[in-house]
């Protein structure tokens, strides 16, 4: 990187260079979903992530579809979360969560680009 993101990174604990590689991770995966018809938005704060919907996830489908892909996805309203527990996750298992999410969002309310 450059010089300054290397003395900034310097100065954080292992916990915040983790969150900000879970968001790098997030951010590469889940910002296709921003082109989508579907989707209003997409947001990585905290290492949260985010994909809005247009129309309110219809939970009971939703989370038979987590379960078959093995993951846990929170959503509420319109809103699809993924909070990765950042100490116990790896890169492979954030990448995981979120192909699992598009895969989802895909199949549920398709991936058609605006």
């Amino acid at each position: 990187g450059d010089w300054s993101s290397d003395v900034c990174s310097s100065d954080l604990s292992d916990w915040q260079k983790r969150i900000h590689r879970i968001e790098e991770i997030m951010r590469d995966k889940l910002s296709i979903a921003k082109n989508w018809k579907s989707v209003d938005d997409v947001r990585i704060l905290g290492g949260i992530g985010v994909i809005q919907l247009k129309d309110n996830v219809n939970l009971g489908v939703f989370q038979k579809k987590c379960v078959r892909e093995g993951v846990w996805i929170r959503p509420f309203g319109k809103n699809a979360y993924i909070m990765p527990p950042y100490l116990a996750v790896s890169d492979t298992q954030v990448e995981k969560l979120c192909d699992a999410l598009l895969k989802i969002i895909a199949e549920m309310y398709g991936n058609d680009s605006i």
